[in-house]
């Protein structure tokens, strides 16, 4: 989390990737109870879906993005 708030103060946007997903589950609750927004993608998301989020994220709706 120190990392995560270190790059938003600095301007700079996070990609989080793990394939540890009870690490991820925490780090999204963590994220939600701070009230930041971010994108979340895993592999039951439809392609055309998965699609959409990373153009939004590259086009910087929001700077956070986790998935597993």
């Amino acid at each position: 989390m120190q990392i995560i708030e270190e790059s938003r103060l600095s301007g700079r946007r996070v990609l989080i990737f793990s394939q540890f997903t009870k690490m991820l589950k925490l780090i999204g609750k963590e994220i939600t109870m701070r009230e930041q927004k971010y994108f979340y993608l895993d592999g039951q998301m439809p392609i055309e879906a998965r699609v959409e989020l990373c153009n939004r994220f590259n086009e910087g709706e929001r700077d956070l993005f986790r998935f597993p």
